[in-house]
């Protein structure tokens, strides 16, 4: 054998045994490189997404991020931060990992990644940035409702069912989301009577929209419903309470209707100020690092989905608006046409 078939030989033999040896995730000193090269699975590892990768692979979701394809029709994946899971209830998230079923549910729920190609990487990217549009709604595993909204002046806030997107990282073969919380899974009858029968401590409010035939009126939306516990309901004198209840069509209508905002206004996208409601004034909304509030009331409980838009639990009833801020706004009348 001459010298040069020797030394290729020698070669080819070093280059399998490298092959052979090298981990399934090479780390790269640039990230960046993965933008182009890593498939998802390569791309959750190099950025620390180990938490939702780990359990992809625990429920078998992970061997769907392996798939050769093309990333304009590829996977959209919505990745919580492992900070994200750490911020779960600790027993909540026991349950979880000793509940297969609902686990790969849930890891299924953040990938869409089964579905004969209904949210692809470049229309929800097209839906974030849409112009003049506060909410697209598209469909999830099992048909669940996944609420895309941007905020802010140039729409540089967005959210994923409330959730931040912290960055945007892409794949050879789709789009990872990386978001600040993770997203449970809403039922499929999910209105906002069914949202406050499910969370309860909402009977007043219920018997409120009740009395007023609000539940069989109020239609999909999007709206943004900010509900008065039963304890706000009961911190009110007994006389007033006991006439708004007996003057339904007169007064109670219109105190229900100082908790409706038009459109989906999860906790990122409230900013201080007044914000329009279905009664036809306006209610100041106050946002710091202390917490959210709605005029004056505080809210205790933000960023409860439903198919109809997004709920707030406050702790006090809003019984008076700015009324004579209301001609400041545009308030179309066929957002109240389609409200009640």
């Amino acid at each position: 054998m001459s010298k040069f078939l020797a030394a290729s030989f020698a070669v080819l033999i070093f280059v399998v045994a490298t092959l052979a040896h090298t981990p399934r995730y090479t780390k790269r000193s640039n990230p960046s490189e993965y933008a182009v090269l890593g498939n998802i699975l390569q791309v959750l590892d190099e950025n620390g997404l180990t938490t939702f990768l780990d359990l992809a692979f625990k429920t078998g979701v992970a061997e769907t991020f392996e798939a050769n394809i093309s990333p304009l029709l590829g996977i959209p994946l919505f990745a919580p931060t492992n900070d994200a899971f750490a911020d779960l209830d600790p027993n909540q998230f026991n349950n979880l990992l000793n509940n297969p079923q609902k686990l790969k549910a849930l890891i299924n729920y953040h990938t869409n990644s089964h579905l004969p190609q209904i949210i692809s990487a470049i229309k929800v990217e097209a839906n974030f940035l849409r112009t003049n549009e506060r909410t697209v709604q598209e469909t999830g595993a099992s048909n669940e409702p996944i609420r895309y909204n941007k905020y802010g002046k140039e729409g540089e806030i967005l959210t994923v069912n409330g959730a931040l997107r912290l960055k945007t990282l892409n794949a050879s073969n789709g789009v990872i989301y990386v978001i600040d919380r993770v997203l449970e899974i809403p039922p499929l009858v999910n209105s906002f009577f069914e949202v406050l029968k499910r969370n309860g401590n909402f009977t007043i409010l219920l018997a409120a929209f009740t009395d007023v035939g609000f539940v069989s009126r109020v239609t999909t939306g999007p709206f943004t419903l900010f509900a008065p516990t039963d304890a706000a309901f009961k911190r009110l004198p007994h006389d007033v309470l006991g006439y708004y209840f007996t003057h339904p069509d007169e007064f109670l209508v219109e105190v229900i209707r100082n908790h409706w905002v038009s459109g989906t206004f999860y906790s990122r996208g409230l900013t201080n100020g007044p914000i329009p409601v279905f009664s036809g004034g306006t209610v100041d909304v106050g946002v710091s690092s202390g917490g959210i509030t709605f005029g004056g009331a505080n809210v205790i409980k933000a960023d409860l989905t439903s198919t109809q838009g997004v709920v707030h639990v406050i702790d006090e009833v809003i019984l008076k608006t700015n009324k004579n801020m209301a001609d400041a706004y545009d308030y179309p009348d066929n957002n109240k046409q389609r409200f009640y």
